[in-house]
């Protein structure tokens, strides 16, 4: 009896399964770093703004609800160790790493990195304009 079970333990270490598992049928987790909901183009609903660690990098999501229906922006790709948050601009004068300078009036997203510039996104009413700011 003894031998068997060895037998039996012994062939369930060595044996090695015929099917193999592939990561594209069972998903790569993703990591949730942070979120807000705020009303981004002034609708009256929420709009609702993601910050996700892919297997790439970070990404920033932005999905505006527009009439029950939600739009999905990718605003940014690839990113490493960005800090989101979101602002409100009353006609703020805001001005880019080139020298622009941008009126906002209303909110505004931001993508901060620990040791260089931030990222600023707002709706211009039809898209959302990028503009690169010095901290």
């Amino acid at each position: 009896m003894k031998t068997k079970l060895f037998f039996v333990c012994f062939m369930c270490i060595l044996w090695k399964p015929t099917f193999s598992i592939n990561e594209q049928e069972v998903g790569i987790p993703i990591k949730y770093i942070s979120g807000f909901e705020i009303d981004l183009d002034s609708n009256g609903e929420y709009d609702t703004i993601v910050l996700i660690e892919r297997s790439d990098g970070q990404e920033l999501i932005v999905l505006m609800k527009k009439e029950n229906k939600y739009i999905a922006h990718i605003l940014a790709k690839g990113l490493r160790n960005e800090l989101l948050a979101t602002r409100w601009g009353n006609k703020e004068i805001i001005k880019s790493i080139s020298g622009t300078e941008y009126c906002i009036n209303g909110p505004y997203i931001m993508l901060k990195h620990p040791e260089g510039p931030a990222v600023i996104y707002f709706w211009d009413e039809r898209i959302f304009q990028e503009v690169w700011i010095s901290k």
